[in-house]
């Protein structure tokens, strides 16, 4: 399996965006973004191993955060440190999210069976306004059938996108009921994401299909692992019968 600390650096490393600013503290290293003040857009991440005290380390970390109106936060691996949560607990952060992180990889993909009248659609640069808007709204409708629909400014946006990443429109009887996409492929990582169904086309093996479809591109065009973020144990079955193993759990440490 990949290194953890692969995973690590695609999901969290913001090194080279200049919208951070970076706050080193090892083995912490902090990203606090130059505008947004979310919990989500500014935090530590363990860079290295530990080489003196950990408590004393996250103290001076939360005072940069303070220093810089931003709320102390670490994000890291389970997998990585056991034993990190426990003295953040110590020093006053709490854990506010943990996301089971399922990894998959060619050796373990599995094709589930062909849907009959299921077309899945790719969606690149090329791609028309209108095919890309369809999966923009099959993705807004499959939490809200009320949800507003994509622009063609939102669609002809999110094409752009599409240069070092590709999404997949899901149709079945000749309509778009189901989206995924898989995004920029690093360090031969990528990520599964949007993965959305229309409910009322829900429970018959849609989403598997999609998913596993998506995956076995990625891995084709140069992905060595594909990784999805899972919070509930319905989704965990779905990714589990195409392969993917759960391999850490994300975890949000919130210091208020």
């Amino acid at each position: 399996m990949i290194p953890l600390y692969r995973l690590q650096t695609y999901l969290y490393d913001r090194t080279d965006n200049f919208y951070y600013t970076l706050v080193m503290v090892p083995p912490f290293v902090g990203f606090l973004h130059a505008e947004e003040k979310r919990v989500e857009d500014n935090y530590a991440i363990i860079a290295e191993q530990p080489e003196a005290d950990l408590a004393d380390r996250i103290h001076a970390l939360s005072i940069h955060f303070q220093a810089h109106e931003r709320v102390p936060c670490v994000l890291y691996l389970d997998g990585l440190m056991p034993s990190v949560g426990t003295v953040l607990q110590q020093k006053g952060f709490t854990l506010e999210k943990q996301i089971s992180l399922m990894v998959c990889s060619a050796n373990t993909l599995k094709e589930p069976d062909p849907i009959p009248e299921l077309k899945i659609n790719s969606l690149s640069l090329r791609s028309s306004v209108p095919a890309v808007k369809e999966m923009l709204d099959v993705e807004a409708q499959s939490g809200d059938s009320r949800a507003t629909l994509a622009s063609e400014m939102e669609a002809e946006d999110f094409r752009a996108k599409l240069v070092d990443r590709q999404a997949f429109t899901v149709r079945f009887a000749g309509q778009g009921v189901a989206a995924v996409m898989y995004d920029r492929i690093r360090d031969r990582i990528t990520e599964l994401r949007g993965v959305s169904t229309i409910s009322k086309y829900r429970g018959r093996g849609i989403a598997t299909v999609a998913s596993a479809h998506a995956t076995k591109i990625a891995l084709s065009m140069g992905a060595e692992a594909v990784f999805v973020q899972i919070n509930d144990n319905r989704a965990a079955k779905l990714f589990h019968r195409i392969g993917f193993r759960h391999m850490t759990n994300v975890c949000l440490y919130v210091k208020k």
